[in-house]
């Protein structure tokens, strides 16, 4: 279990290559997270600003 700098809670499923569509840039550790129960999985490219929760 992780928190965001957002505040949203959600369980680790990987971490992955990920590249930025905006700024073209690969990251190779990025973090995909999901909400406990289920939902939308969103990505936090800089693990520094995750909180283990």
């Amino acid at each position: 279990m992780a928190v965001d700098d957002g505040g949203r809670r959600g369980v680790v499923q990987f971490i992955g290559e990920w590249e930025d569509p905006v700024a073209r840039r690969i990251n190779p550790c990025a973090i995909f997270l999901r909400p406990e129960g289920g939902g939308v999985e969103w990505i936090v490219a800089d693990h520094v600003t995750l909180a283990q929760g």
